[in-house]
């Protein structure tokens, strides 16, 4: 047995990021790293309390005692940690407790007596932060049963809940029964044999020898030509743990070949998940087939099979896919997923299905009606082939293309599922795609999925449907990279507010500022634009800037004009100010400057200023040449400049949501976030003295 011992090192960090992260009240923090009858008297007696509740071999308190300690605890914020201690029963705190332990977590390991955990169905469990898991981990309590408790109460709605090692887990089957959805999955299947409360387990090896009477099958399926009379023998599976192929048969409906659900388990770190049963739902006609895939890739050809249906010269009915649902791996493959060279099957029902309108990885062809187009097969001898396209799978990829009207051939496309690709042609601007109004991705933590690289020419994006760019991975920022196109390459200010809005981030944007009308800013939500020449001479209610503001001695009286600014097309200079507050710049939204030479924001010999933060809630992102050559200099202010932001070098605040810090991350120098410099130097000049204060890479 291993032991994760909490040394004081980590506790006091731990401690100090649930501080940090809860804005935590002093006298409402509990500061001892176990609870025993001594450090008991010091729990505080607040309705809200913050701190991490360790329980151990060490805790001399009965749960009689515990329980009365927390009667006052209405909100407990931080982790709980009960791990070899003494009890028997968890019923130490009051009913439907609040619990916030998204920055931390609730861990119940290695409690040999333990054997009644019935408090977790009445906890609300809440992770405080929409980007964060509340995770739950309960393992090698040798007397827990959790497989009742899993399928009841609050449990049923964590995501974040692992255990294992107890007299009974929470279950693959139990997480189809209750309609679980993944977005990853790091685990194999533990070797079962036998039966399973009275359900057949059965291991595959042809369909000739696979039994009648199977519930479970365990092993990759394959269908074969001749195998079309044995097809009858899935009508009672109910649980497929491996893939699912049916190639070259005479089958004419897949009703027998659906099961409810499917686990691929392919490779990956081996998590303990043990194999027990509960009684299965009965089979409809069509049927939830979940697949689930995860290994480590090169490339798309060693992906593993996720379901394959294929040359089945017979075969109408794909019905038993209705409800599919597809899962993606712990890299962010998806299941391959391919349905090809059925001549009579007609996928056109369900293209627009819940199921199947969501997958990125998916190829049809050779049906007799397909679902969409494969955008990452387009050529240009093939694109008069896309005429009546009017969505692609697989996304847009367009290489070495001319400017030329065969491009209209995309006009009818309106959704993209997929990455977006288009390089080294000469093309002027994307207008061929007029309709084209959603994107859908699912991408990798930092990948880019817009992409338009290497086109000379191009000098106007000119995409003017486009409405959302959704990314099904919650966890991983949307990133695009415009890079190496016309020196006159440019986007608009609607262009600038809708990227804005999608909440997109740029690698590299290599543009200008387009020219801009008037009539065209009152478009972008009744914007009074103004250039910025001075403080003095700007109006009073702009809510556009373009310019370079700067605000230095004698301009405090005039800074409370900049209160409605929204965005700002320029940089930001601070200087030799009396100013102690930033909060005039509280409305705005976004900055644009895309002159790498020179710093984002400078905020130099404001001795007053303790409070720097910049925008609110709704400042979500930084647009800029480079992503990685972005700077902020900050020098000579008040020490006590970050005490706002906790010590952290941040002019936009720190925010629970990691994709906003990520978007707004700048590299900060300057002698208040690290080495001082002369001020007469940039940081260009300076550039081993850099300290890169925020960088976020984001992995979940």
């Amino acid at each position: 047995m291993v032991l994760c011992l909490l040394v004081d090192a980590d506790f006091s960090q731990d401690l100090q990021n649930i501080i940090d992260f809860y804005k935590a009240d002093p006298k409402c923090t509990f500061n001892s790293s176990e609870l025993t009858s001594k450090t008991i008297q010091l729990f505080p007696q607040c309705n809200v309390v913050y701190g991490i509740i360790i329980i151990n071999s060490n805790t001399d308190l009965s749960e009689f005692q515990l329980k009365n300690s927390f009667r006052n605890m209405e909100t407990f914020a931080g982790g709980i940690r009960i791990e070899n201690a003494k009890l028997a029963e968890m019923s130490i705190f009051q009913t439907d407790i609040n619990f916030q332990c998204g920055a931390y977590g609730f861990f119940i390991k290695n409690n040999s007596y333990l054997y009644d955990a019935t408090m977790l169905l009445n906890m609300n469990l809440q992770s405080g932060s929409k980007n964060k898991e509340c995770v739950l981990s309960v393992d090698n309590n040798p007397e827990l049963d959790m497989d009742e408790l899993c399928s009841n109460g609050n449990l049923l709605d964590l995501v974040g809940i692992r255990t294992e090692g107890n007299l009974r887990n929470c279950e693959f089957i139990l997480f189809y029964e209750n309609q679980f959805v993944f977005n990853n999955l790091h685990a194999n299947l533990c070797e079962v044999d036998g039966d399973i409360e009275g359900k057949l387990l059965c291991r595959f090896t042809s369909m000739y020898d696979l039994p009648n009477n199977c519930d479970i099958i365990v092993g990759n399926v394959t269908i074969r030509r001749g195998d079309e009379e044995y097809v009858i023998k899935f009508v009672d599976v109910k649980y497929l743990f491996g893939s699912l192929t049916i190639v070259n048969t005479t089958l004419e409906t897949l009703e027998y070949a659906g099961v409810p659900y499917v686990a691929v388990l392919d490779g990956g770190e081996r998590v303990e998940i043990q194999l027990y049963n509960k009684d299965g739902k009965k089979l409809d006609t069509y049927f939830l087939l979940a697949i689930f895939c995860w290994s480590p890739v090169e490339n798309e050809e060693t992906l593993p099979d996720g379901v394959i249906i294929q040359n089945n010269t017979k075969l109408t009915n794909a019905g038993a896919l209705d409800k599919l649902v597809s899962f993606i791996d712990e890299d962010m493959n998806d299941c391959k997923f391919q349905i090809t060279n059925n001549p009579i099957l007609d996928l056109q029902n369900l293209c627009d299905g819940y199921a199947l309108a969501y997958l990125v990885d998916f190829e049809t062809y050779g049906n007799l009606k397909n679902c969409g187009c494969q955008g990452n097969a387009i050529y240009p001898s093939t694109l008069l082939g896309f005429q009546n396209c009017t969505y692609f799978y697989n996304g847009l990829r367009l290489y070495n293309f001319s400017d030329t009207p065969d491009l209209k051939s995309l006009s009818k496309i309106g959704t993209i599922y997929g990455n977006i690709d288009i390089q080294n042609s000469n093309l002027q601007n994307l207008s061929f795609l007029e309709n084209f109004q959603y994107s859908t991705v699912f991408s990798k933590n930092e990948e880019v999925v817009f992409n338009i690289q290497n086109n000379p020419n191009m000098t106007r994006l000119d995409l003017p449907a486009l409405k959302n760019m959704d990314n099904s991975n919650s966890n991983a920022v949307k990133i695009a990279n415009f890079e190496n196109l016309h020196p006159d390459f440019c986007l608009t200010i609607s262009e600038f507010w809708l990227f804005y809005e999608l909440e997109v981030s740029f690698k590299n944007l290599h543009a200008k500022l387009c020219e801009y009308s008037e009539a065209e800013v009152t478009e972008i939500e009744d914007e009074e634009l103004c250039i910025f020449e001075s403080l003095d001479k700007l109006p009073d209610a702009c809510k556009t800037i373009v310019g370079n503001i700067l605000i230095e001695s004698g301009d405090e009286k005039n800074a409370e004009k900049l209160m409605f600014v929204g965005s700002l097309f320029g940089s930001l200079t601070i200087r030799d100010t009396n100013l102690a507050d930033l909060k005039f710049l509280s409305k705005l939204n976004f900055i644009v400057f895309l002159d790498d030479n020179k710093n984002v924001i400078e905020i130099v010999f404001n001795e007053n200023l303790k409070d720097p933060r910049i925008g609110g809630k709704t400042f979500t992102n930084v647009f800029t040449r480079s992503f990685e050559d972005r700077y902020a200099f900050i020098q000579y202010n008040h020490p006590d400049i970050w005490n706002s932001t906790n010590g952290e070098c941040n002019l936009f605040g720190v925010v629970e949501d990691d994709k906003v810090m990520y978007r707004t991350s700048l590299n900060y120098t300057g002698g208040d976030c690290g080495p001082r410099m002369d001020n007469k130097s940039t940081s260009r000049n300076i550039i081993a003295s850099l300290i890169l204060v925020i960088t976020f890479s984001l992995e979940h």
